[in-house]
């Protein structure tokens, strides 16, 4: 079994001083790891007395893409890529496969959302560990990534930019993620509710870059409006100001749409 998985196995420990919101989302977790360790295992019994295949693969605990390739038994392909980490599969999903992108997303899902989870909380997101997944899903991709912000957001995340940044290196942007972006600055500076900011990533489920271009106008109008008549702002107000600014010269450079 992968060193990783080993380490999540064991019995959940409750804590007598955590909150049960705290407990909650660490028994989530404990679930999903052991969920990860029974599909591993599940797939380890599959293979039968053929089982020492496995031993004989990773003896030189060679986990590159090379020795993935001299792969031909799926189980073994797909218990081989518990040994990789989230940025390499990432980086070669294309060479993974169609197949293998199947199994983690429509066979063992849990595999993804923990893949996308990791793509969205990295906050130095590398836009070229995206691309891969773009070329062989496309905007799918994209409104994957928006899916499981809304149901578990992080707010510091820089993975609208490194969509962007992706699409731009293939030449084939469908949809300008640096929107996305720009609402979670607004969000930052308290420009944004939860629920604004929830309902922008919904039009961004469907795609609707004009809607969400109208309400970040409107946003930015009434923004600028409501900071210029604090004319006596403190020190704090005043980095506020010079934050929001800079999102305001973002949205014009990107839309081309002055915001007076």
């Amino acid at each position: 079994m992968p060193e990783d998985l080993l380490g999540l196995r064991g019995h959940f420990v409750e804590r007598e001083t955590e909150s049960n919101e705290d407990r909650n989302k660490r028994f989530a977790q404990w679930e999903i790891n052991h969920k990860r360790i029974n599909e591993w295992t599940r797939l380890y019994r599959s293979l039968g007395n053929e089982n020492t295949k496995y031993v004989e693969l990773i003896k030189n605990n060679d986990f590159s893409i090379d020795n993935f390739k001299q792969i031909s038994n799926i189980s073994l392909q797909r218990m081989f890529i518990y040994n990789l980490s989230y940025m390499n599969l990432l980086i070669n999903i294309e060479t993974l496969g169609p197949k293998i992108l199947r199994y983690i997303k429509v066979e063992f899902p849990i595999f993804y959302e923990e893949l996308i989870r990791y793509v969205i909380r990295s906050e130095f997101t590398k836009y070229s560990c995206l691309i891969g997944m773009l070329v062989m899903q496309g905007t799918v991709f994209i409104t994957d990534i928006v899916r499981v912000f809304i149901d578990d957001p992080y707010f510091t995340t820089n993975v609208f930019r490194a969509l962007y940044k992706a699409q731009k290196e293939l030449k084939k942007i469908t949809f300008d993620t640096r929107s996305l972006d720009i609402a979670l600055r607004y969000k930052l500076v308290g420009a944004l509710s939860d629920t604004e900011l929830r309902n922008i990533m919904r039009l961004g489920l469907e795609g609707d870059e004009k809607k969400i271009e109208i309400r970040l106008y409107q946003k930015s109008k009434r923004v600028r409006e409501n900071l210029l008549l604090k004319k006596n702002y403190d020190v704090a107000n005043k980095m506020v100001f010079e934050k929001t600014e800079e999102i305001i010269i973002l949205f014009q450079k990107i839309y081309r749409k002055k915001i007076i």
